[in-house]
């Protein structure tokens, strides 16, 4: 039997290159725990209710390959969609959902019936792999409601992308490193 000892250090005791170690595992950490984007992805759900969207399903990936993107599966409905007051008592700051709840409350008062079912239709997940099936009284409604729905699913993307991009932000992650007081080799590796 042989026994080893190592020092052991705390975050803070790490030299810069070390430092940059422990928040690589700490980003991998996180990128695994697959609770990190429920926040984002129910205010969008939220957000996509007042707009007219019955969401039944969000899906994402993300967020540094060609075919990243978010979307989601669900129905649309004209007579579902809130006032623009609503969304602007929601968020109130936000230009993009403000102008879509606009465009979208526009839609609806010309084609009070209008409707659509949006179904996901290829193994990458970003606005251009759903499938508009409208049904509509006017030519204008099925293009308008594609676009803005699309443009929908590219705000939830940024959504998500803030989101991650917050948590996985060096000062969030030596925080939550210290808060845990997690001890590392000399290196920066976990022990």
């Amino acid at each position: 039997m042989r026994v080893l000892e190592t020092k052991v250090y705390k975050f803070d005791e790490l030299s810069d290159d070390a430092k940059d170690n422990a928040r690589e595992w700490k980003r991998t950490c996180f990128s695994q725990d697959a609770d990190w984007h429920e926040f984002a992805i129910e205010d969008a759900k939220e957000c996509m209710t007042l707009l007219g969207f019955a969401v039944t399903d969000v899906l994402y990936t993300g967020f540094w390959s060609q075919g990243d993107g978010a979307c989601f599966t669900g129905h649309w409905y004209a007579e579902n969609v809130c006032p623009v007051a609503k969304m602007r008592a929601h968020a109130p700051k936000d230009a993009v959902l403000l102008r879509l709840s606009r465009d979208l409350n526009a839609l609806a008062r010309k084609d009070k019936e209008a409707c659509a079912t949006l179904t996901h239709r290829d193994r990458y997940c970003h606005e251009n792999t759903i499938e508009f099936s409208v049904d509509c009284r006017r030519d204008d409604t099925a293009d308008t409601l594609k676009e803005l729905g699309r443009e929908a699913m590219q705000w939830i993307y940024r959504q998500l992308e803030a989101e991650y991009e917050y948590h996985t932000a060096d000062a969030q992650l030596d925080d939550a490193i210290r808060a845990n007081e997690y001890e590392f080799t000399e290196s920066g590796r976990i022990v």
